[in-house]
Protein backbone atom coordinates (compact mmCIF):
# COMPACT_ATOMS: atom_id res chain seq x y z
CA UNK A 1 0.00 0.00 0.00
CA UNK A 2 1.28 3.76 -0.83
CA UNK A 3 1.89 6.23 1.51
CA UNK A 4 -1.37 8.28 0.03
CA UNK A 5 -3.25 4.85 0.26
CA UNK A 6 -2.53 4.59 3.97
CA UNK A 7 -3.25 7.85 4.71
CA UNK A 8 -6.79 7.44 3.08
CA UNK A 9 -6.98 4.01 5.19
CA UNK A 10 -6.39 5.76 8.07
CA UNK A 11 -8.82 9.01 7.55
CA UNK A 12 -11.68 6.70 7.09
CA UNK A 13 -10.97 4.65 10.24
CA UNK A 14 -11.03 8.17 11.73
CA UNK A 15 -14.00 8.48 10.83
CA UNK A 16 -15.53 5.20 11.49
CA UNK A 17 -14.47 1.95 12.23
CA UNK A 18 -17.17 -0.16 11.49
CA UNK A 19 -16.45 -3.36 9.94
CA UNK A 20 -18.65 -5.92 8.78
CA UNK A 21 -21.67 -6.17 5.47
CA UNK A 22 -21.93 -2.21 4.32
CA UNK A 23 -24.94 -1.00 5.96
CA UNK A 24 -28.53 -0.48 4.22
CA UNK A 25 -30.25 3.23 3.92
CA UNK A 26 -32.84 3.40 7.27
CA UNK A 27 -35.50 3.81 4.10
CA UNK A 28 -34.89 0.35 3.20
CA UNK A 29 -34.82 -1.11 6.54
CA UNK A 30 -38.64 1.13 7.19
CA UNK A 31 -39.94 -0.56 4.18
CA UNK A 32 -38.82 -4.08 4.89
CA UNK A 33 -40.01 -4.04 8.41
CA UNK A 34 -43.61 -3.40 6.91
CA UNK A 35 -42.94 -5.73 4.55
CA UNK A 36 -42.32 -8.85 6.97
CA UNK A 37 -44.54 -7.13 9.94
CA UNK A 38 -45.25 -9.22 12.84
CA UNK A 39 -49.01 -8.34 12.37
CA UNK A 40 -48.35 -10.63 9.06
CA UNK A 41 -47.15 -13.73 11.79
CA UNK A 42 -50.53 -16.17 11.69
CA UNK A 43 -50.18 -18.62 14.70
CA UNK A 44 -53.02 -20.95 14.42
CA UNK A 45 -54.44 -23.29 17.10
CA UNK A 46 -52.17 -25.98 16.31
CA UNK A 47 -49.02 -24.45 16.18
CA UNK A 48 -49.97 -22.97 19.71
CA UNK A 49 -50.72 -25.85 20.79
CA UNK A 50 -47.04 -27.46 19.71
CA UNK A 51 -45.29 -24.74 21.61
CA UNK A 52 -46.93 -25.10 24.70
CA UNK A 53 -47.63 -28.98 24.79
CA UNK A 54 -45.20 -28.89 27.60
CA UNK A 55 -47.14 -26.94 29.72
CA UNK A 56 -50.49 -27.66 31.72
CA UNK A 57 -52.74 -25.57 30.58
CA UNK A 58 -56.25 -24.49 31.71
CA UNK A 59 -59.48 -25.30 29.70
CA UNK A 60 -59.47 -22.57 26.48
CA UNK A 61 -55.81 -21.11 27.15
CA UNK A 62 -55.18 -21.32 23.48
CA UNK A 63 -58.07 -19.93 22.20
CA UNK A 64 -58.17 -16.92 24.36
CA UNK A 65 -54.08 -16.19 24.04
CA UNK A 66 -54.29 -17.45 19.84
CA UNK A 67 -55.68 -13.78 18.87
CA UNK A 68 -53.36 -11.92 21.34
CA UNK A 69 -50.61 -13.03 19.78
CA UNK A 70 -52.01 -12.76 16.28
CA UNK A 71 -52.54 -8.98 17.31
CA UNK A 72 -48.77 -7.87 17.14
CA UNK A 73 -50.42 -5.97 20.09
CA UNK A 74 -48.83 -5.77 23.75
CA UNK A 75 -49.58 -8.64 25.85
CA UNK A 76 -49.66 -8.76 30.27
CA UNK A 77 -49.00 -12.10 31.84
CA UNK A 78 -49.58 -11.16 35.87
CA UNK A 79 -49.67 -13.49 38.76
CA UNK A 80 -48.33 -15.49 41.96
CA UNK A 81 -44.77 -16.50 40.91
CA UNK A 82 -43.97 -19.79 39.02
CA UNK A 83 -47.43 -20.26 37.52
CA UNK A 84 -45.97 -20.02 33.77
CA UNK A 85 -45.48 -16.45 33.07
CA UNK A 86 -42.07 -16.85 31.48
CA UNK A 87 -42.66 -20.65 30.07
CA UNK A 88 -45.98 -18.79 28.14
CA UNK A 89 -43.83 -15.86 27.26
CA UNK A 90 -41.02 -17.68 25.48
CA UNK A 91 -43.43 -20.61 23.64
CA UNK A 92 -45.13 -17.42 21.99
CA UNK A 93 -41.56 -16.83 20.19
CA UNK A 94 -41.35 -20.51 19.87
CA UNK A 95 -45.17 -20.73 18.17
CA UNK A 96 -43.28 -18.58 15.03
CA UNK A 97 -43.19 -20.02 11.61
CA UNK A 98 -42.22 -17.28 9.52
CA UNK A 99 -38.70 -15.71 9.19
CA UNK A 100 -37.39 -11.74 8.52
CA UNK A 101 -34.64 -10.38 6.71
CA UNK A 102 -32.68 -8.27 8.89
CA UNK A 103 -29.36 -6.08 7.68
CA UNK A 104 -26.20 -6.52 9.51
CA UNK A 105 -26.66 -2.36 9.97
CA UNK A 106 -28.43 1.02 8.57
CA UNK A 107 -27.04 4.07 8.14
CA UNK A 108 -28.22 7.49 7.69
CA UNK A 109 -26.81 11.08 7.97
CA UNK A 110 -23.08 9.51 7.78
CA UNK A 111 -24.04 7.45 10.79
CA UNK A 112 -23.68 3.81 10.96
CA UNK A 113 -26.15 1.92 13.07
CA UNK A 114 -25.24 -1.84 13.86
CA UNK A 115 -28.59 -4.17 13.93
CA UNK A 116 -27.16 -7.82 14.34
CA UNK A 117 -26.49 -8.89 17.41
CA UNK A 118 -25.07 -12.52 17.01
CA UNK A 119 -26.70 -13.51 20.84
CA UNK A 120 -30.24 -13.12 19.62
CA UNK A 121 -30.68 -13.27 16.05
CA UNK A 122 -31.00 -16.97 14.99
CA UNK A 123 -29.89 -17.79 10.97
CA UNK A 124 -32.21 -19.57 9.43
CA UNK A 125 -30.72 -22.28 6.76
CA UNK A 126 -33.50 -24.05 5.29
CA UNK A 127 -34.57 -22.70 1.75
CA UNK A 128 -37.89 -20.99 1.52
CA UNK A 129 -40.93 -22.26 -0.19
CA UNK A 130 -43.67 -21.18 -2.42
CA UNK A 131 -46.13 -20.83 -0.13
CA UNK A 132 -44.01 -18.67 2.44
CA UNK A 133 -45.80 -15.87 1.19
CA UNK A 134 -44.33 -12.76 1.99
CA UNK A 135 -41.55 -14.51 2.84
CA UNK A 136 -40.57 -15.51 -0.68
CA UNK A 137 -41.55 -12.12 -2.20
CA UNK A 138 -38.97 -10.44 0.29
CA UNK A 139 -36.30 -13.10 -0.56
CA UNK A 140 -36.97 -12.61 -4.72
CA UNK A 141 -36.13 -8.72 -3.64
CA UNK A 142 -33.23 -9.23 -1.43
CA UNK A 143 -30.66 -11.14 -3.63
CA UNK A 144 -27.91 -9.31 -1.32
CA UNK A 145 -25.35 -10.11 1.07
CA UNK A 146 -26.22 -6.82 3.25
CA UNK A 147 -29.54 -8.24 4.18
CA UNK A 148 -29.40 -12.19 5.85
CA UNK A 149 -32.81 -14.13 6.19
CA UNK A 150 -33.45 -14.85 10.23
CA UNK A 151 -36.06 -16.67 12.54
CA UNK A 152 -38.21 -13.67 14.27
CA UNK A 153 -35.92 -12.63 17.07
CA UNK A 154 -37.06 -13.37 20.43
CA UNK A 155 -35.40 -11.38 23.08
CA UNK A 156 -35.28 -11.08 27.04
CA UNK A 157 -33.28 -7.95 28.38
CA UNK A 158 -31.83 -8.36 31.96
CA UNK A 159 -33.06 -6.83 34.55
CA UNK A 160 -30.80 -4.45 34.87
CA UNK A 161 -33.20 -2.70 32.42
CA UNK A 162 -32.95 1.58 32.19
CA UNK A 163 -34.64 4.17 30.15
CA UNK A 164 -30.75 4.96 28.89
CA UNK A 165 -30.59 1.52 27.49
CA UNK A 166 -33.35 2.27 25.43
CA UNK A 167 -31.39 4.87 23.67
CA UNK A 168 -28.75 4.50 20.75
CA UNK A 169 -24.98 3.83 22.00
CA UNK A 170 -22.67 5.65 20.66
CA UNK A 171 -19.14 4.48 20.53
CA UNK A 172 -16.57 7.06 20.89
CA UNK A 173 -13.83 5.06 19.73
CA UNK A 174 -15.63 3.07 16.81
CA UNK A 175 -17.66 5.72 16.15
CA UNK A 176 -20.91 4.11 14.70
CA UNK A 177 -24.32 3.14 17.26
CA UNK A 178 -25.19 -0.22 18.80
CA UNK A 179 -29.19 -0.38 18.60
CA UNK A 180 -30.49 -0.68 21.69
CA UNK A 181 -32.54 -4.19 22.21
CA UNK A 182 -36.19 -3.26 21.56
CA UNK A 183 -34.83 -2.38 17.92
CA UNK A 184 -32.70 -5.95 17.38
CA UNK A 185 -36.37 -7.22 18.35
CA UNK A 186 -38.42 -5.89 15.55
CA UNK A 187 -39.92 -8.57 13.47
CA UNK A 188 -40.10 -10.36 16.65
CA UNK A 189 -41.18 -10.55 20.24
CA UNK A 190 -39.73 -8.72 22.90
CA UNK A 191 -39.86 -10.03 27.04
CA UNK A 192 -40.04 -8.03 30.04
CA UNK A 193 -40.00 -10.66 32.74
CA UNK A 194 -40.18 -9.96 36.18
CA UNK A 195 -42.07 -6.33 35.03
CA UNK A 196 -41.31 -3.94 38.13
CA UNK A 197 -38.29 -5.76 39.31
CA UNK A 198 -35.84 -3.73 37.04
CA UNK A 199 -34.05 -0.28 37.66
CA UNK A 200 -36.33 1.56 35.72
CA UNK A 201 -39.55 2.40 37.08
CA UNK A 202 -42.58 0.47 35.46
CA UNK A 203 -44.57 3.83 35.00
CA UNK A 204 -41.55 5.49 33.54
CA UNK A 205 -41.29 2.65 30.78
CA UNK A 206 -44.67 2.99 29.51
CA UNK A 207 -44.56 6.72 29.65
CA UNK A 208 -41.41 6.37 27.24
CA UNK A 209 -43.23 3.91 25.06
CA UNK A 210 -46.86 5.29 25.17
CA UNK A 211 -46.03 6.19 20.89
CA UNK A 212 -44.28 3.09 20.25
CA UNK A 213 -46.78 0.80 21.81
CA UNK A 214 -49.37 3.04 19.70
CA UNK A 215 -47.96 3.85 15.81
CA UNK A 216 -45.39 0.96 16.05
CA UNK A 217 -42.29 3.55 15.93
CA UNK A 218 -39.77 5.11 17.99
CA UNK A 219 -37.64 8.37 18.02
CA UNK A 220 -33.90 8.30 18.97
CA UNK A 221 -31.61 10.66 18.72
CA UNK A 222 -27.94 10.51 17.30
CA UNK A 223 -25.12 12.45 18.94
CA UNK A 224 -25.29 15.04 16.73
CA UNK A 225 -29.13 15.87 18.10
CA UNK A 226 -30.88 14.57 14.85
CA UNK A 227 -33.73 12.55 15.90
CA UNK A 228 -34.57 9.50 13.76
CA UNK A 229 -37.47 7.22 13.16
CA UNK A 230 -36.91 3.61 13.91
CA UNK A 231 -39.74 0.89 13.77
CA UNK A 232 -41.23 -0.69 16.70
CA UNK A 233 -43.17 -3.59 14.99
CA UNK A 234 -42.42 -6.46 17.71
CA UNK A 235 -44.94 -8.56 19.86
CA UNK A 236 -44.19 -6.90 22.99
CA UNK A 237 -45.07 -9.41 26.31
CA UNK A 238 -44.94 -7.83 30.21
CA UNK A 239 -44.31 -10.54 32.51
CA UNK A 240 -44.77 -9.84 36.41
CA UNK A 241 -46.27 -11.02 40.04
CA UNK A 242 -47.38 -7.92 41.44
CA UNK A 243 -51.18 -6.36 40.77
CA UNK A 244 -51.37 -4.40 37.91
CA UNK A 245 -53.17 -1.51 39.46
CA UNK A 246 -49.91 -0.86 41.75
CA UNK A 247 -47.32 -0.87 38.73
CA UNK A 248 -49.17 1.42 36.21
CA UNK A 249 -52.12 3.87 35.47
CA UNK A 250 -55.08 3.60 33.55
CA UNK A 251 -53.46 5.32 30.83
CA UNK A 252 -50.37 2.55 30.66
CA UNK A 253 -52.91 -0.32 31.01
CA UNK A 254 -55.10 0.61 27.92
CA UNK A 255 -51.50 0.77 25.99
CA UNK A 256 -51.37 -2.89 26.45
CA UNK A 257 -54.72 -4.60 24.91
CA UNK A 258 -54.55 -8.32 26.26
CA UNK A 259 -54.16 -9.10 29.98
CA UNK A 260 -54.34 -12.59 30.97
CA UNK A 261 -53.94 -13.64 35.13
CA UNK A 262 -52.11 -16.44 35.22
CA UNK A 263 -53.27 -18.25 37.95
CA UNK A 264 -52.43 -20.87 40.63
CA UNK A 265 -52.93 -24.26 39.31
CA UNK A 266 -56.53 -26.83 40.30
CA UNK A 267 -55.62 -29.79 42.13
CA UNK A 268 -55.91 -31.65 39.02
CA UNK A 269 -53.76 -29.59 36.83
CA UNK A 270 -50.89 -29.75 39.49
CA UNK A 271 -50.85 -33.27 39.81
CA UNK A 272 -50.86 -33.69 36.10
CA UNK A 273 -47.42 -31.61 36.31
CA UNK A 274 -46.24 -33.46 39.29
CA UNK A 275 -46.45 -36.94 37.34
CA UNK A 276 -45.21 -35.71 34.26
CA UNK A 277 -41.85 -34.31 36.25
CA UNK A 278 -41.99 -37.78 38.03
CA UNK A 279 -42.19 -39.39 34.27
CA UNK A 280 -38.98 -37.35 33.16
CA UNK A 281 -36.93 -39.11 35.46
CA UNK A 282 -38.53 -42.31 35.89
CA UNK A 283 -40.01 -42.01 39.29
CA UNK A 284 -42.86 -43.68 40.53
CA UNK A 285 -45.42 -41.59 43.35
CA UNK A 286 -46.04 -43.24 46.23
CA UNK A 287 -50.10 -43.39 46.75
CA UNK A 288 -49.32 -41.13 49.90
CA UNK A 289 -47.69 -38.78 48.68
CA UNK A 290 -50.26 -36.27 47.24
CA UNK A 291 -52.70 -36.51 49.55
CA UNK A 292 -49.92 -35.35 51.73
CA UNK A 293 -49.72 -32.61 50.21
CA UNK A 294 -53.36 -31.33 49.51
CA UNK A 295 -54.16 -32.78 52.96
CA UNK A 296 -51.15 -31.98 55.44
CA UNK A 297 -48.52 -29.36 53.65
CA UNK A 298 -50.29 -26.81 51.47
CA UNK A 299 -53.15 -26.29 54.44
CA UNK A 300 -50.62 -26.75 57.19
CA UNK A 301 -48.30 -23.96 56.34
CA UNK A 302 -50.54 -21.78 53.88
CA UNK A 303 -48.02 -22.34 51.21
CA UNK A 304 -49.87 -21.15 47.93
CA UNK A 305 -49.66 -23.84 45.46
CA UNK A 306 -47.88 -23.25 42.39
CA UNK A 307 -47.15 -25.30 39.03
CA UNK A 308 -42.95 -24.60 39.76
CA UNK A 309 -43.18 -27.00 43.24
CA UNK A 310 -43.15 -30.51 41.72
CA UNK A 311 -39.83 -29.62 39.55
CA UNK A 312 -38.50 -27.60 42.78
CA UNK A 313 -39.21 -30.86 44.93
CA UNK A 314 -38.29 -33.37 42.37
CA UNK A 315 -34.68 -31.65 42.04
CA UNK A 316 -33.92 -31.54 45.59
CA UNK A 317 -35.18 -35.41 45.99
CA UNK A 318 -33.06 -36.51 43.09
CA UNK A 319 -29.74 -34.13 44.24
CA UNK A 320 -30.61 -35.88 47.63
CA UNK A 321 -30.65 -39.43 46.37
CA UNK A 322 -27.59 -38.72 43.78
CA UNK A 323 -25.52 -37.92 47.02
CA UNK A 324 -26.05 -41.03 49.28
CA UNK A 325 -25.25 -43.11 46.17
CA UNK A 326 -29.35 -43.95 45.64
CA UNK A 327 -31.25 -44.51 42.51
CA UNK A 328 -33.50 -41.70 42.73
CA UNK A 329 -36.93 -42.41 43.88
CA UNK A 330 -39.69 -40.98 46.08
CA UNK A 331 -40.45 -41.42 49.79
CA UNK A 332 -42.83 -39.34 52.32
CA UNK A 333 -39.22 -38.88 54.07
CA UNK A 334 -37.37 -37.43 51.19
CA UNK A 335 -40.41 -35.24 49.90
CA UNK A 336 -40.50 -33.73 53.21
CA UNK A 337 -36.91 -33.06 53.92
CA UNK A 338 -36.82 -31.04 50.15
CA UNK A 339 -40.31 -29.23 51.34
CA UNK A 340 -38.21 -27.76 53.57
CA UNK A 341 -36.15 -26.20 51.11
CA UNK A 342 -39.70 -24.83 50.09
CA UNK A 343 -40.55 -22.71 53.57
CA UNK A 344 -38.94 -20.44 55.60
CA UNK A 345 -39.30 -20.46 59.52
CA UNK A 346 -41.65 -23.00 58.91
CA UNK A 347 -41.17 -26.71 60.12
CA UNK A 348 -42.47 -29.29 57.72
CA UNK A 349 -45.57 -31.06 59.13
CA UNK A 350 -45.14 -35.11 58.96
CA UNK A 351 -48.60 -37.40 58.25
CA UNK A 352 -47.05 -41.07 58.02
CA UNK A 353 -50.08 -43.06 56.42
CA UNK A 354 -52.76 -44.03 59.18
CA UNK A 355 -51.26 -41.55 61.66
CA UNK A 356 -53.16 -38.34 62.74
CA UNK A 357 -51.34 -34.68 61.77
CA UNK A 358 -49.14 -33.41 63.46
CA UNK A 359 -47.46 -29.82 63.03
Amino acid sequence: MTDLGRKWALDALEQCQYTGPAPVPLADYQLQVVKQSIANERVTPESLERALAHLVLPPGTVSRMGPAVNSGRAILFYGAPGNGKSSFAEAIGRSFTQTVFIPYAVHVDGQIIKIFDPTVHEPCAAPLSGDDGPESEAAAELQDPRWVRWRRPVILPSGELTLEMLDLTFDPVSKYYEAPAHIKAVGGLFILDDFGRQRVRPQDLLNRWILPLERRVDFLTLHTGKKLQMPFDQLVVFSTNFPPKELMDEAGLRRIPYKFHMASPTREEYETIFFRVCDSRNIEVPTEILPYLFGTFYPATGTPVSCAHPRFLMDHVVARCHFVGDTPMLTLELLCEALQNLVVDTVVPLKAPGEPVTA
